[in-house]
């Protein structure tokens, strides 16, 4: 997985390769404020398989 900070603010691009087929990723207008959500989907594992390389 890599990021790539945008020079606008709260703008960055991520890239995952195993998902969007490995293009970026824009995310914009995101906010300073750190946002978590609960575990309780019990789907961490569909996820991490994601992030491995």
């Amino acid at each position: 997985m890599s990021i790539l900070i945008q020079s606008c603010i709260n703008t960055f691009e991520i890239v995952v390769k195993k998902l969007n087929n490995g293009d970026r990723i824009k995310m914009v207008n995101i906010n300073g404020v750190p946002t978590y959500f609960p575990e309780n989907f019990n789907d961490i594992d569909c996820y991490q398989v994601l992030m491995e390389e």
